[in-house]
């Protein structure tokens, strides 16, 4: 029988992600009665206000768009079985985090394909960067759904509901 693939009853695909996402929403100006528009002439004619550096920023962001998604971070299961990045690593173990993290190297995320592949992130970029490009890649990392394995009852499972069913002695 097939360890990979597709399982049968999986969890429905997540919403995808887009870069409007990160985007801010867009607030049209209320109009201005006219009384205040000749108010607000009157002062500009006496003193122009100097614009701020932050004001000068927010229009570069809202002039060229949403800012870029960031791209996906690596994340490897520790002995409690949860996934953790490495800098969530250094913040838990200190000293030990580097020892720690190479030791959960053999334990990478992994996430289904829509070729029915569990892949991890860093085999997921290479096998599809030249077709999606930078952010197409992780865009579509990010809409991807854990890996589930076939366990010996013939079901299809995530590691998480592994571990709550055979707890910490389960392994990939």
């Amino acid at each position: 029988p097939r360890k990979h693939g597709p399982p049968s009853g999986a969890p429905p695909k997540a919403r995808p992600v887009t870069p409007a996402d990160s985007a801010p929403p867009h607030r049209p100006r209320a109009p201005m009665a006219p009384q205040d528009r000749s108010a607000v002439g009157s002062q500009q004619a006496r003193s122009p206000k100097k614009r701020s550096k932050k004001t000068a920023a927010k229009r570069a962001s809202r002039d060229h768009g949403p800012a870029p998604l960031p791209l996906p971070v690596e994340r490897r299961r520790a002995r409690d079985g949860r996934l953790y990045t490495i800098k969530q690593f250094r913040e838990f173990f200190g000293e030990n985090s580097r020892e720690r993290w190479d030791e959960a190297e053999q334990q990478p995320e992994r996430r289904m394909g829509k070729n029915g592949i569990a892949y991890t992130m860093a085999g997921f970029r290479s096998t599809f960067l030249h077709a999606l490009g930078e952010p197409g890649w992780a865009i579509e990392w990010n809409n991807l759904i854990q890996e589930h394995r076939m366990a010996p009852d013939g079901k299809w499972y995530t590691f998480e509901d592994l571990w709550e069913l055979h707890g910490k002695w389960y392994t990939f």
